[in-house]
């Protein structure tokens, strides 16, 4: 079993809401039963550490300006061929076309974990 974390902002204008709705309706269910995809979650990002301090937005239906991502996704995989197979598949063209409405496809980092 491999990890990866695909982490990115969205793009200016989409809501939280927005981005869960396609979260939830089309990308988790999509993607999480692919071959090779043992799990899927997406996480929105609420703050991040400052020193010893956690920086949180006081509104949890706004985007976290501090932060250099708005979503971290962690996708347990067979490994990173399978994955690959699977975000180049026909089955996932309607999850991409509606996951470049809502993200900042420049600020996509996608890595591969191993456990330890």
């Amino acid at each position: 079993m491999e990890r990866v974390f695909n982490m990115y902002r969205l793009k200016a204008g989409v809501s939280i809401e927005e981005y869960i709705k396609f979260s939830q309706d089309l990308d988790q269910v999509v993607t999480a039963h692919r071959p090779g995809v043992l799990s899927f979650e997406a996480h929105i990002i609420a703050g991040s550490a400052e020193g010893s301090e956690v920086a949180i937005g006081a509104d949890p239906t706004a985007l976290s300006s501090n932060v250099p991502y708005h979503v971290i996704e962690t996708i347990d995989v067979a490994n990173w061929a399978a994955w690959m197979r699977v975000v180049a598949s026909d089955e996932m063209a309607p999850v991409r076309d509606a996951w470049e409405l809502v993200a900042d496809s420049t600020t996509t980092r996608m890595i591969l974990g191993r456990p330890i």
